[in-house]
């Protein structure tokens, strides 16, 4: 027992050791080419994206199931496990991407922006991409490769963005060298994430097992609420002032969480998958939830609250004078978003458990 336990500690740092170096290249790029991207394009592009992605994240929900947390969380895991995983997520996906783009009309007047049926069209090829490549990535995190997975992230952004984004932002593009660096980054990852692999894609029809749907219907569940804490604002926002604020809106969020992602995206999946392996060691598990509550607001609240003091320095400085008018949004963000990482450390951990109803 002891010697299974310091295997799954030594597994957990390196898996945060890790996550860490690649949340930093990405976090770090990311600033950089989202400082680029927002100079050339200005607010509007970005509004429109983030309505397509507003969308894209609540259809993946559904394409998920909640089949990869439980792929991850099941103790004794079979080929016929994985296959009618892929199935069940490739056929949902393909699904949802449809749907979306029929109504697209729809969703665009929610949005008030009717100028953005082109772009959640196109953008509903990534829930289809997204429903072929969940069961490589499950995978990924449940051999706890998470070296492997921050490499393929990595390629996968600088493949989107740099290579493709700010070339064709320079050229004119506007909204699409978005939707096309997005789309490539998500091809790319996903494609080399199954690479690492190589799962079973003969198609195997039906539902998973009886107790993996069980687990994937309370997964769903939580994730809509949790959908609904970062993307209900942004409906309420295009709703009454339009897309231009929308982007404004977006950008110092999507600013204002990007130190936090980087510090979650470390420690969330390493926490599930922990947790997964040490699940009956409920002491155990409880020390690392609290450890992973206490390093996240040690690193974050410092740099939060500089978010707040000098916001116009932090914004213009960044983003240039066209951002002007986000300014005012920087500090209550900050507050927000200290909080809600803090909250995000405890999911993973309740999943990990078996347990993802009580976090819903």
């Amino acid at each position: 027992m002891k010697n299974n336990s310091q295997s799954i500690a030594g597994a957990a740092v390196s898996g945060i050791r890790w996550n860490y170096f690649g949340s930093l290249a990405t976090t770090g790029s990311s600033l950089l080419i989202g400082a680029i991207l927002a100079r050339i394009l200005g607010p509007k592009p970005f509004g429109r994206v983030i309505i397509a992605m507003t969308v894209y994240g609540l259809a993946n929900l559904f394409t998920d199931g909640g089949f990869s947390l439980a792929l991850i969380q099941k103790k004794e895991l079979s080929d016929f496990d994985i296959r009618r995983t892929f199935t069940v997520q490739s056929l949902i996906g393909l699904g949802m991407a449809l749907t979306v783009a029929i109504v697209a009309p729809a969703i665009a007047g929610i949005f008030h922006d009717p100028g953005a049926i082109p772009v959640v069209r196109v953008m509903s090829l990534l829930i289809a991409i997204q429903g072929f490549g969940l069961t490589s990535s499950a995978l990924l995190r449940r051999e706890m490769r998470f070296k492997t997975m921050q490499q393929c992230n990595l390629v996968g952004y600088m493949a989107g963005y740099l290579l493709l984004g700010i070339p064709l932002a320079y050229l004119g593009a506007g909204v699409w060298s978005l939707v096309a660096a997005y789309i490539t980054q998500v091809c790319v990852t996903f494609g080399l994430m199954y690479l690492a692999v190589r799962h079973p894609l003969a198609p195997s029809m039906g539902l998973p097992t009886r107790s993996m749907s069980t687990f994937g219907g309370n997964v769903i569940l939580t994730n809509l609420v949790n959908w609904g804490h970062v993307n209900l604002d942004n409906i309420a926002v295009s709703n009454n002032l339009g897309s231009f604020a929308l982007g404004l809106y977006s950008r110092v969020y999507s600013f204002s969480f990007t130190p936090s992602g980087a510090i979650i995206g470390s420690l969330q999946p390493v926490l599930l998958s922990s947790t997964a392996k040490a699940q009956e060691r409920i002491e155990e598990v409880g020390q690392m939830a609290l450890m992973a509550v206490a390093v996240v607001f040690a690193i974050l609240g410092p740099a939060y609250a500089t978010f707040a003091l000098i916001p116009e320095t932090v914004i213009v400085g960044i983003y240039g004078p066209k951002w002007i008018q986000a300014v005012p949004l920087v500090a209550p963000l900050a507050i927000g978003v200290l909080c809600y990482s803090c909250m995000c450390m405890l999911g993973p951990v309740l999943t990990g458990l078996g347990r993802p109803e009580r976090e819903l």
